[in-house]
């Protein structure tokens, strides 16, 4: 009797420090989709997340670093969360997927006088010049495809900036975001055009987990999600 009186009272106290402890959510500055202003996080995938959460009943706390770090944190700490995250098949297993936020499409960008073509092969591209992000979708899908010629930097300012400069041939960039990107941070962008689809890196960001998240914070989340987004069917995320 008096072992399950113990056991009882752990349990409770455990669901009691669970429901108090913040979560922590990592994401990076990458306008239009989550972003700072004036010391706040905001963005359409910002407010989808804080939507879900409330649905959750989860104290978290939104922290805003480079994508390296935010990657590295999610992968190896546990009881974290992760947005806007490609879902790919190198990642799949590496983290628990909560829910999707929003499909994106990729390409190489460059000055439109570059000789590349759409139909021109990856070691053709190996030829030029590119500003990858550390630790992003872009970084380990290129590097699968053995490509060699890779500065990786730390946002997508510096990979813009760097292209203007005439420092790299070449960036890496999503329709979704590029150009608004571009005039946010009041870069001329008007001569640099998608000049290579990565039509196999087509995909979706989620929000996720790291890997070691608790199982019941997981499935919290998850019903909430589903919740917000099928009540939001008729509504796509606002841009």
């Amino acid at each position: 009797m008096k072992l399950y009186f113990s056991l009882v009272l752990y349990f409770c106290i455990f669901s009691l420090s669970a429901q108090e402890a913040i979560l922590e959510v990592y994401t990076e500055d990458a306008y239009p989709l989550q972003y700072e202003e004036d010391g706040k996080i905001v963005g359409p995938a910002t407010a989808l997340i804080e939507k879900v959460l409330k649905e959750a009943n989860i104290n978290y706390e939104i922290i805003i670093q480079p994508w390296a770090r935010v990657y590295n944190t999610a992968l190896l700490q546990p009881n974290v969360l992760i947005y806007s995250l490609a879902r790919t098949k190198e990642r799949e297993d590496l983290f628990s997927w909560l829910g999707p936020i929003q499909k994106v499409n990729y390409a190489l960008y460059g000055f439109e006088g570059i000789k590349l073509t759409a139909t021109d092969s990856f070691e053709t591209i190996n030829n030029f010049s590119l500003a990858v992000g550390r630790n992003s979708a872009f970084h380990h899908y290129l590097a699968n495809k053995n490509l060699t010629n890779i500065h990786l930097i730390n946002n997508s300012e510096q990979s813009v900036r760097m292209l203007l400069a005439n420092r790299v041939d070449l960036v890496t960039g999503s329709d979704l975001y590029f150009y608004e990107a571009c005039q946010k941070q009041n870069l001329d962008c008007s001569q640099i055009k998608p000049i290579f689809p990565l039509k196999d890196l087509e995909v979706t960001l989620y929000l996720a987990a790291s890997k070691k998240t608790d199982i019941e914070i997981i499935k919290r989340i998850q019903v909430a999600f589903d919740k917000i987004k099928s009540q939001a069917m008729s509504d796509p995320l606002p841009r």
